[in-house]
């Protein structure tokens, strides 16, 4: 399991997400499984994947990826066929065979504070 840092985070959001969801790759050129958010947003209309998380804050329901950008997950997890397209798409483009839907997992982890 990707380990994802507990933090405060107070950057306003750049990107909410609404009916998101969180899965697990191997990245070809990654050594090890990354997180990534799948949602609709709202800003947009339409569905994003992100770049890997590295933090999160149970507190404000927000998220850094990797690429910096902040994400703020808006509701309960959930499933939208623009993002599900949206994520086909991006698995293709990055050569991924297999995803894991790892959002129970991410729920779980959070409640426990970041301990695995």
């Amino acid at each position: 399991m990707q380990r994802v840092n507990i933090q405060a985070i107070e950057q306003q959001a750049t990107v909410t997400l609404a009916a998101w969801s969180v899965f697990e790759v191997q990245l070809p050129h990654e050594a090890a499984p990354t997180w990534h958010l799948c949602g609709f947003r709202l800003e947009t209309n339409r569905g994003k994947v992100s770049s890997a998380i590295s933090a999160f804050d149970p507190y404000t329901a927000r998220c850094i990826t990797r690429s910096g950008n902040v994400y703020e997950l808006y509701g309960n997890p959930g499933a939208n066929a623009d993002a599900l397209a949206t994520r086909g798409v991006w698995l293709r483009m990055n050569q991924v065979q297999h995803d894991l839907d790892v959002t129970p997992a991410f729920l779980a982890y959070l409640q426990q504070g970041g301990q695995s």
